[in-house]
């Protein structure tokens, strides 16, 4: 019987198309020893998830700001539309979001 690991070594032969020469008419014995730490718990929760659009800004030379956005003020004029309220505003959208 293949351990965990040697069946991840045969997919990722698998998925390179080389597993015809790794073990070709040969059975799990013929897979390299496995050296591979299991991940555990612990590990998974600890793991460094990277945000690539916090990296794609801080390439730029950009710092990050993670102040809010200002309060939207009314009344307020856009493109020369001006919305009384918040409430104007926002049946103004939904009616330009629904193709109206």
């Amino acid at each position: 019987m293949m351990t965990e690991c040697q069946l991840r070594i045969m997919i990722a032969a698998l998925l390179r198309g080389t597993v015809g020469r790794l073990a070709h008419g040969m059975g799990a014995e013929a897979l390299p020893a496995c050296r591979i730490k299991p991940q555990t718990n612990r590990d998974q929760m600890t793991r460094y998830n990277p945000n690539v659009y916090e990296q794609q800004i801080l390439a730029k030379g950009r710092d990050l700001d993670f102040t809010p956005a200002p309060a939207q003020q009314f009344p307020k004029t856009i493109h020369g539309r001006t919305f009384e309220t918040q409430a104007d505003y926002d049946e103004a959208m939904a009616d330009f979001l629904n193709g109206n």
